[in-house]
């Protein structure tokens, strides 16, 4: 579990958006998530969130070859 650096609360709230991101002139719809301290308000991308965003945009590159 998450806990925010700042002020040190277990109150974290995770969040998934989709982002678009032009990848070799393609738009992709990457999902990308993250997490904000419910206390304090600060946003922040956990270890395990950068290698989850990480997979997301490598999946949707390879979508985007296969077509």
């Amino acid at each position: 579990m998450a806990i925010c650096k700042y002020c040190k609360s277990h109150n974290i709230v995770q969040f998934s958006e989709v982002t678009d991101i032009d990848y070799k002139g393609t738009i992709l719809h990457v999902p990308m998530e993250y997490s904000v301290c419910a206390r304090c308000d600060r946003e922040f991308v956990s270890k395990e969130q950068i290698l989850i965003n990480d997979a997301n945009g490598k999946a949707a590159a390879n979508k985007s070859k296969a077509k």
